[in-house]
């Protein structure tokens, strides 16, 4: 009986290392054997042993197996295991010694015999050694099975994400196993797709962070599903232009309109349709701005300019504009003095120059924000003038000589050079040009989709056979006459001419004798079933416009024999496939369909026996398919109906005596044979990567004339932004809206331009909040007291000696005086003087405040005085901070709790938590109670990631909660210090919400501790 016991020096057991895992241990039998004997009692109990050091590295992982010792010999020995022996056997299960020393805590190797009958001998220690490290290797090489089973039983369960983690752990102990790493494959796929669909739903529910959490899982699962990472980059931007859109509003409330306008234009750039973005660019674009040629003027007045010239010199027209602009315009030398007539009403500055310049062909070229270059429009004056810029640009989906054949058709482009090893084209050009080019090669350069067809075929044949009665060898006899030497009579006669023939033939009849053959018989009973089933299930990925080829089988010799006329053989060895040849070739949509040619085809070679033939040839029987499907996305389809059933019926035997029943069964042999073969292909489709469609505004661009390159139509200052037809027209950046003040009457409006011409300067739109206070401050007019104005001036047309003093309105009319700068409005008869531009002032003088002049022309009241506007101070921004220890020693565990300060209306708090994992270990998370306020139930979920150290947390109120506010705990997280160093806890990617849905800015801090 073998008795077991631990004791340092006393006599102990069989004991050896595996990674049976300690669960199934401590409910097996070996746990009730261990308990009986006190062994695994004591191991519990006893502090001073160190189980863990001796047993495993790892204590989830290992554990220890008994080897059971034959009582077959009854002699009392006490033969200890070496120690350098044990120490193997350990090191090979993956365990390692205690380090207290190799005799105080090393288990002994030691049988105990209840007699000496037999002695123990060197081969049975030899034989004891042996089991031992057999056992061990043997056990330890199933290290993964476990993980491997439990794997399967989640993938049954549809548990596909933790499948895939188990089965991981298989192949990370085994790596070298085929079938754990096929399993892993497979259930990384699924779960990606299990993923995917969950968050197309949370997208579909307005759930964005969530979405994005889960397709990060997606993408994380399986990297080659392009699909997740395309709609991880989707909703990334979908929240970074909410967030630059947030950014905005902020900046235009502290009146940054510059900053407030870039972040607008960037996110329109990307997407035109990005409803927040549009709202906050109509109350951008009512702040006047001036861009010419793509940079921004800095004008002296920004007033609507009403220009009626007639027969006017070019350059007298633009020293009016320049007087009433501030810029200053430089002209060519080849300028000519030219007479136009234009008539112009309530123009923006960029509309008034840019049709002067094309009435009188002429070029621009803006030397800053205050000068302006005017030169004629003609091919050496753009040589001149115009910018040469050298671009490269590198493409990575469109062939390099095929974008050169788009650029030169569509830009006329001439100095272009493909650089083929790294796929790019060199450009000089003007940098209009570089520009476009730059837009049509960003919207033609995307990668094309790919679709992975999952296809299953079943061949499925089935053949009966049975065969009955007699076969002769042969059906018929022969009859003849032989000499005495059995030799035909035929044979004997011979071709001798002459006198020899008659001899030969009475000799040849010498000793005849008849004879006749009769056929052997034998009889055959056969009965034969054959059934055949034939399964492939391939997976196959294929480009779009593309073929996919799958071959499942074998290819055969057909070998063929060729004679020469000089008796010369050579025989030719060709293959052909047989088997199962898939051909599969999609057209992917953009509507996310799927047009695919289908070819299919099924053969089997069958040798074939002709008599004469050195080789063997084959029969190839084949079954073919082919077809044109459109599929959904995900959708099954089966192909089936491809049957061939084929029946044949034989009978041979005797003429006549076959025919009778009953004795025609003993004198034929009857056949029968039937064969039916059926063939199934299922066909399942996933796009996995779809192309990246430009958005409207990159598809749609705007080229000039045909003959003048231009980055914008015809015009562009007087035209809107392009959109679509569904789309809702946007206010243009150019076209300042005319505020209005409230009138007693209608007709009053024709009878006093002055009253308009004040309404219209004292209301900036850059301060909407002043038209409500001016509004109080201007004194009631009355019709009574204006004074008609004449009909010339209200017409805009004056005789010639009229001075033009008589612009203005008389003073006693309740209005701000006219500045003595020239009015903006001219008349067409009367000649201006010429002003050359170098002499002109670079800004107007500055003329006295139109809400000053109310004010002291206003005689019932004395003295009104504006308060500044007031910008409402920004609220407190929330802070999202970690509280706990900043020092903690090796192998302590610590708790950090995650709070959040002087938050408004919190509903949700999804974020990412990274840390490192060479100095911390992630333990465990539990909520905090700031949500759960009030007794609302809430949702609190920590996805870990302990390899990249990250920590996805999901916590929100459920469908009651409706946020709170104030400051308080939102969770906690405990870690685990193994390693000694320097350490960082970091909130990413914190996407705080309110109820509505509405994001909430937050202040984050970085957590560094130390670990000693």
């Amino acid at each position: 009986m073998t008795k077991f016991s631990w004791s340092r020096r006393g006599t102990g057991s069989v004991v050896m290392i595996s990674s049976m895992p300690l669960k199934l241990l401590r409910n097996s039998w070996w746990s009730s054997r261990l308990h009986k004997v006190g062994l695994l009692s004591r191991w519990w109990k006893s502090k001073r042993w160190c189980p863990r050091a001796f047993l495993l590295n790892r204590p989830l992982e290992g554990t220890f197996v008994l080897l059971r010792v034959p009582r077959s010999s009854p002699r009392r020995l006490a033969n200890p295991l070496p120690l350098h022996v044990l120490s193997v056997a350990i090191h090979l299960a993956g365990g390692e010694r205690c380090p207290q020393g190799p005799l105080q805590y090393t288990l002994r190797l030691q049988r105990r015999l209840r007699t000496t009958r037999y002695p123990m001998n060197k081969q049975s220690h030899f034989l004891q050694l042996l089991i031992l490290v057999s056992v061990t290797i043997l056990l330890s090489g199933c290290t993964g099975y476990f993980a491997y089973q439990e794997g399967l039983d989640l993938d049954e369960e549809g548990r596909f994400g933790e499948s895939t983690t188990k089965f991981y752990e298989a192949v990370k102990k085994d790596p070298e196993n085929l079938e754990y790493r096929i399993h892993l494959q497979k259930s990384r796929e699924m779960a990606a797709y299990e993923a995917i669909k969950e968050a197309e739903q949370l997208e579909a529910d307005g759930r964005l962070q969530e979405a994005l959490d889960a397709y990060d899982r997606a993408y994380s699962f399986d990297p080659t599903q392009d699909v997740a990472r395309l709609k991880h980059v989707e909703i990334q931007r979908l929240i970074d232009w909410q967030q630059m859109v947030n950014e905005g509003e902020q900046l235009f409330r502290e009146r940054k309109i510059a900053q407030a306008r870039q972040l607008v234009s960037q996110v329109l750039n990307t997407a035109p349709d990005f409803e927040p973005a549009l709202e906050l660019s109509k109350r951008v674009s009512a702040v006047h701005r001036t861009m010419v040629a793509g940079q921004e003027l800095a004008l002296s007045s920004s007033e609507p300019i009403t220009l009626k010239f007639k027969k006017t010199d070019i350059k007298d027209a633009f020293s009016v504009i320049s007087r009433l602009s501030g810029i200053t315009f430089i002209y060519d030398e080849d300028i000519r003095s030219k007479s136009f007539t234009v008539f112009l009403e309530q123009a923006t500055f960029a509309q008034a120059l840019e049709l002067l310049l094309r009435l009188n062909q002429l070029e621009m070229k803006v030397l800053n924000a205050k000068t302006i270059l005017i030169y004629p429009n003609t091919r050496d004056k753009k040589k001149q003038y115009e910018d040469q810029l050298v671009q490269i640009f590198y493409l990575s989906n469109i062939d390099a000589k095929k974008a050169v054949n788009l650029l030169r058709t569509m830009l006329t482009l001439r100095k272009v050079y493909v650089h083929e090893e790294l796929n790019a084209l060199v450009v000089r050009d003007t940098p209009v040009a570089i520009n476009l080019a730059r837009q049509m090669l960003e919207a033609a350069d995307r990668a094309d989709s790919e679709v992975v067809f999952e296809l299953e075929l079943l061949s499925v044949s089935a053949s009966d056979e049975m065969e009955f009665g007699p076969e002769l060898s042969q059906y018929g006899g022969q009859i003849g006459i032989v000499n005495s030497a059995g030799e035909l009579i035929s044979d004997t006669l011979n071709t001798t001419v002459g006198e020899a023939i008659t001899g030969n033939l009475i000799n040849s009849f010498n000793g005849l004798e008849g004879f006749y053959t009769l056929p052997n018989a034998s009889f055959e009973m056969k009965k034969a079933a054959n059934d055949t089933e034939l399964l492939a299930n391939p997976r196959v990925r294929v480009k779009n416009m593309e073929k996919a080829k799958v071959h499942i089988g074998t290819r055969e010799p057909v070998i063929t024999v060729t004679t020469t006329g000089t008796d010369q053989v050579s025989e030719n060895v060709q293959y052909v496939d047989v088997g199962i040849k898939l051909d599969v070739e999609p057209d992917i949509q953009l509507d996310g369909t799927i047009v695919t040619k289908v070819s299919l085809e099924v053969s089997e070679g069958t040798a074939v026996d002709y008599p004469g033939i050195n080789s063997v040839p084959l029969r190839i029987t084949t079954t073919n398919a082919s077809t044109v499907l459109t599929l959904k996305d995900g959708e099954q389809t089966i192909i089936g109906g491809l049957l061939r059933k084929s029946k044949k019926e034989g009978k041979t035997g005797l003429p006549f005596l076959s025919d009778i029943p009953l004795i025609g069964w003993f004198v034929s042999k009857n056949s029968d044979k039937d064969v039916k073969e059926e063939i199934l292909l299922s066909i399942t489709p996933h796009i996995v990567r779809k192309i990246n469609l430009p958005s409207i505004e990159l598809a749609s661009i705007w080229s000039g004339g045909e003959e003048d390159l231009k980055d914008g139509p015809n015009f562009g200052s007087f035209a809107e932004r392009f959109v679509d037809e569904s789309e809702q027209p946007s206010i243009p950046a150019e076209t300042r809206p005319q505020p209005s003040i409230p009138r007693a009457e209608p007709q009053e409006e024709e009878q006093l331009p002055a009253e308009e011409s004040l309404v219209e300067a004292l209301t900036d739109p850059a301060e909407p909040q002043i038209e409500s206070i001016i509004d109080e401050a201007l004194p009631e007019v009355r019709p009574e007291e204006v004074e008609e104005v004449p009909s010339e001036v209200m017409s805009g047309e004056q005789p010639g000696d009229l001075p033009e003093e008589s612009l203005v309105v008389p003073t006693e009319l309740p209005a701000v005086p006219q500045p003595a700068e020239p009015s903006s409005e001219l008349a067409a008869d009367q000649p201006e003087p010429v002003v050359e531009p170098t002499e002109l002032p670079t800004t107007a003088p500055p003329a006295e405040s139109p809400a000053e002049q109310v004010v002291d022309q206003a005689e019932p009241v004395e003295e009104i005085a504006l308060p500044p506007l007031e910008i409402p101070a920004a609220a407190t921004q929330p802070k999202l901070f970690f509280n706990g220890s900043t020092l903690v020693n090796l192998d302590e565990t610590f708790t950090l709790t995650a709070d959040v300060s002087e938050v408004e209306g919190l509903y949700s708090a999804p974020m990412f938590v990274t840390y490192n994992p060479e100095v911390i270990e992630f333990v465990g998370a539990e909520e905090g109670a700031l949500l759960g306020r009030d007794g609302v139930s809430t949702i609190f979920t920590v996805s870990p990631n302990p390899s990249r150290g990250q920590l996805i947390v999901g916590y929100k109120q459920g469908v009651e909660g409706s946020g709170v506010s104030g400051s308080g705990e939102l969770f906690q997280l405990q870690f685990k210090a193994i390693k000694a160093g320097n350490a960082k806890v970091v909130f990413e990617r914190v996407n705080l919400r309110d109820a509505v849905g509405t994001r909430i800015d937050a202040q984050t801090e970085t957590f560094d501790l130390e670990v000693r």
